[in-house]
């Protein structure tokens, strides 16, 4: 009997993770009447959906759905929610933002005025708010954002209220326990690719439900063939309140990849010494975390404490003018601007649960001392101290719609903070040479 009540227990505590519910929702947009039809998404809903089916999950999927088809669809999905532990949504095809607000674009939409929207497109919160409500974990996949004619038409319609109409699609908060992943940043379009899948499609498929392996690590791997296969002109970009480690297929052993332990401790450490000026603090880190998340950042600090010791030194004495006295270091020094010139990447790390988001990926274009892109504006001085500032979607205007990036740079690094205007969202970022 006590046997037969251990056991009981023991099943009811230990469950595997794959005998949860798991559902799914994949909707693939090519036959667009009103529009250039988009020849991989249809594809990309077939390999996703087959995909998902594979690794356990009830699928729902729509392909070429106009309005109404769209609309039943998502509402066969909804009805299946009930009791799921993991749920997935999909969608390639055309997508848009107005107003901050991003819509799924059925194939027989015109959206010839910005009434038109609301009556001819689908919202994602349609489908995101009733997965958040249900399922402890949500994963979500946006491949929609491609150069979309429809989006310019209803722009051009508009005048000088366009800039309501944004490029791609707006950044998404996520509830706790979701994953937001976006083919490329918000505010950005992603190519629909030359073969059979678009090359976001075909980095998930390749990558999604490796054995042993947690999805973040996935997506990790997900951007990096991405980049590849772009030459660099895309770039995924993923938003992730996950509060643990989400693994779609079983390993036989240990993970696939190993991941860094990334705890509440080191956090809190790291944000202790984060202002600190000497190199002793980060080396203490290095050597209670060294496999830890900010190590690239702690070394890249250590090197800048190290250059700051030839900044030159005021030297007072009252029966004397005022001298000024350098000391002389290492002939590797910036001379001029041009030490910062070229392409660089650069990551952004967000306090924790503050922004919505981990972590974000971009790249840079220095010249002379200055980046003057669509998204990303500042400065460069010959002492390495950066200035700049990062746009969310058209309107460069908007106080909510911006990043503020200040630090230090190196011919090799960089290293700061950055703050969001009006909001709580901050934390620290780091710079490497392409």
């Amino acid at each position: 009997m006590r046997l037969a009540i251990l056991l009981f227990v023991l099943l009811g505590f230990f469950t595997p993770v794959h005998a949860a519910k798991r559902v799914a929702l994949v909707i693939g947009n090519s036959a667009y009447v009103h529009a250039n039809p988009l020849p991989n998404p249809k594809n990309d809903a077939d390999d996703i959906a087959k995909k998902l089916a594979e690794l356990g999950f009830a699928v729902t999927s729509g392909k070429d759905l106009d309005l109404n088809g769209m609309r039943d669809t998502v509402r066969g999905f909804i009805k299946n929610l009930e009791g799921a532990e993991v749920t997935v949504f999909y969608y390639a095809g055309h997508g848009l933002q107005v107003n901050g607000t991003n819509y799924m674009v059925p194939i027989d939409a015109r959206l010839a005025t910005e009434d038109d929207v609301g009556f001819e497109a689908m919202a994602m919160e349609t489908v995101l708010g009733p997965m958040e409500r249900v399922s402890r974990t949500n994963l979500v996949f946006l491949d929609a954002c491609r150069d979309n004619p429809l989006a310019q038409n209803l722009a051009r319609s508009l005048g000088t209220r366009s800039a309501v109409v944004g490029k791609g699609l707006a950044q998404l908060g996520s509830g706790v326990g979701t994953l937001i992943s976006f083919a490329t940043q918000p505010g950005n379009v992603a190519l629909d690719g030359g073969g059979r899948n678009s090359p976001f499609t075909a980095a998930l498929l390749r990558y999604l439900g490796t054995p042993g392996q947690d999805i973040t690590r996935d997506m990790v791997l997900v951007r990096r063939d991405v980049l590849a296969a772009t030459d660099g002109k895309q770039v995924p970009w993923d938003n992730s309140s996950l509060t643990g480690d989400v693994v779609l297929r079983a390993g036989d052993g240990a993970p696939a990849v190993a991941l860094p332990e990334y705890n509440s401790v080191e956090t809190a450490y790291w944000n202790s010494i984060l202002t600190e000026k000497e190199s002793s603090f980060f080396e203490k880190y290095l050597e209670r975390f060294p496999k830890g998340q900010f190590v690239d950042l702690a070394r890249m600090k250590i090197e800048l404490v190290k250059r700051t010791a030839a900044t030159p030194i005021a030297i007072v004495s009252p029966k004397a003018p005022v001298k000024l006295a350098l000391i002389e270091t290492e002939t590797d020094t910036p001379r001029g601007l041009t030490a910062f010139d070229g392409r660089w990447s650069l990551k952004r790390t967000a306090k924790k649960g503050i922004c919505g988001w981990t972590s974000i990926f971009s790249y840079l274009e220095i010249t002379n001392g200055k980046i003057d892109l669509e998204e990303w504006k500042g400065t460069v001085k010959e002492d390495g101290t950066l200035s700049l500032t990062h746009y969310f979607g058209d309107n460069i205007t908007s106080e909510k719609g911006r990043n503020i990036l200040t630090g230090k740079m190196t011919p090799d690094g960089g290293i700061g903070k950055f703050y969001q205007p009006n909001r709580e969202c901050k934390g620290a970022f780091s710079m490497v040479r392409n």
